[in-house]
């Protein structure tokens, strides 16, 4: 990308007029850091991202020809993805770069998101923003990307290696040590605790849950682990964490609390648990929020939340791609983006309600 097309470059947007969003033809609006347009239009929630690509490019760019840059997420159902490709494509609409935004359906779909990082490699992207699904399984995927000359920016969950160029994440281990710290103040620093966490591969909660042991085992010796050796994961589908949540209780009449690591296992959890009638008496310790969990939490079916800032990690991701993709460079290190425990005390706090609503409600 050199400065010298940039003269080009404004010539064939002022005679293209070329403008348009990250999505398709049934695309909604997205938030712009400019704070720009109605109310209405500001609180408009995106549409579930799925496979959409996009091109924007912008006049005030110094940046001259637009970087090329593939974000890749973790699937196209969950609020928390939602939110981290609108702070991508708010990133995409402030820098003029191309932006095409990929997603699996499922966090289940590891192969479908290795085919993505293989269809950006193929495409030339300048940069690869990834949210890896597996620790293991997208390395060479990683490697290879950056063989064949693109820069990697993760996302969220690491990999098992130290093939990317910068990563944009919570510290999961520090996130899993502050839910440890929660459920010993609740429970005075004594009971019985069993974990439902959501995929085995999945980099972000296995740090979660890492945090959450160590932290306990460190700090808080008469809280037991009941299943530490033997932890169940409902592979991120709450109706296989509901059932699990009930089977626990059945099994283990005593427990005081389950801790879930992620969304959807928390929101299955805190729904077995209503169903056995045991909501608010089993404490449910969970991780990130949507409107359910939000709405359980006010009720008391689900005693914390710890809230990450997914629309910043997408903002700060696209942002990193563009700087690296302009020759720029990045310290290789892992950027903390900060968590925070939300519970019926403070989550009506403006703190609390711009993680909850980080796109308006």
């Amino acid at each position: 990308m050199k400065r010298r097309f940039l003269g080009i470059l404004m010539s064939v947007i002022f005679t293209v007029g070329m403008l348009a969003g990250c999505g398709n033809d049934n695309q909604t609006a997205q938030p712009d850091t400019a704070n720009t347009g109605t109310e209405e239009e500001k609180n408009e929630q995106p549409a579930a991202p799925s496979e959409t690509s996009a091109v924007q490019e912008d006049a005030g760019s110094s940046a001259g020809e637009a970087a090329n840059i593939y974000y890749i997420g973790k699937c196209a159902d969950s609020t928390y993805w939602q939110t981290v490709q609108a702070g991508a494509e708010a990133a995409m609409k402030e820098t003029g770069c191309n932006l095409k935004c990929l997603n699996p359906n499922t966090e289940a779909e590891i192969d479908k998101q290795i085919n993505m990082v293989e269809e950006a490699v193929n495409a030339k992207a300048d940069v690869i923003v990834l949210a890896p699904l597996d620790v293991t399984a997208l390395i060479e995927p990683c490697k290879a990307a950056m063989a064949a000359g693109s820069k990697v920016v993760l996302v969220d969950s690491l990999i098992n290696s130290e093939d990317y160029d910068v990563a944009y994440a919570t510290n999961n281990v520090t996130g899993g040590a502050m839910c440890a710290d929660e459920l010993a103040k609740a429970l005075d620093n004594k009971g019985k605790v069993f974990i439902i966490n959501t995929a085995a591969g999945s980099g972000s909660v296995i740090q979660r849950q890492q945090g959450f042991v160590d932290q306990i085992a460190e700090k808080y010796p008469d809280i037991e682990i009941v299943n530490k050796d033997d932890v169940l994961y409902c592979n991120n589908d709450p109706t296989t964490a509901a059932q699990q949540a009930k089977d626990t209780i059945a099994a283990n009449p005593d427990i005081d609390a389950i801790y879930t690591p992620a969304e959807k296992a928390t929101f299955g959890v805190a729904q077995g648990l209503k169903e056995v009638g045991k909501a608010g008496e089993v404490l449910v310790i969970g991780f990130d929020s949507n409107d359910d969990l939000i709405a359980l939490l006010g009720e008391g079916a689900v005693h914390s939340l710890t809230l990450q800032d997914p629309y910043n990690m997408g903002y700060m991701g696209v942002k990193g791609a563009v700087s690296l993709a302009a020759g720029e460079e990045l310290t290789h290190e892992v950027v903390d983006t900060g968590c925070i425990v939300a519970t019926q005390e403070n989550m009506e706090s403006d703190e609390i309600q711009k993680l909850f609503y980080p796109l308006g409600k």
